[in-house]
């Protein structure tokens, strides 16, 4: 069953345009109101422009679990940010 045909059945080529393009989307606001990520990919020498094609994403730093507390913390030390209201509030809603 297809329930969302234009996204299900989107030819390969755009799927990739459309994929490249939040990508690039997300790591841009990731570095510009984050600043535990901004520093992640500081230390890294990546710049949001750096992402040209999907398999730069080999290049970005692997998050784990632990890493969002963290960035909630560097962000309450210049202000809370809409990423860490949002993930305060899942994990303040979470049973674990």
């Amino acid at each position: 069953m297809i329930w969302n045909r234009e996204a299900e059945c989107m030819p390969v080529k755009e799927r990739k345009r459309l994929q490249l393009e939040r990508l690039k989307d997300v790591i841009g606001r990731a570095y510009a109101q984050v600043p535990y990520y901004r520093r992640r990919f500081d230390e890294m020498k990546i710049k949001p422009a750096d992402i040209r094609s999907l398999e730069d994403i080999q290049r970005l730093p692997f998050t784990t679990k632990t890493d969002q507390p963290r960035a909630c913390f560097e962000s309450f030390r210049i202000g809370p940010t809409p990423f860490c209201w949002d993930g305060l509030l899942r994990s303040s809603a979470s049973p674990s």
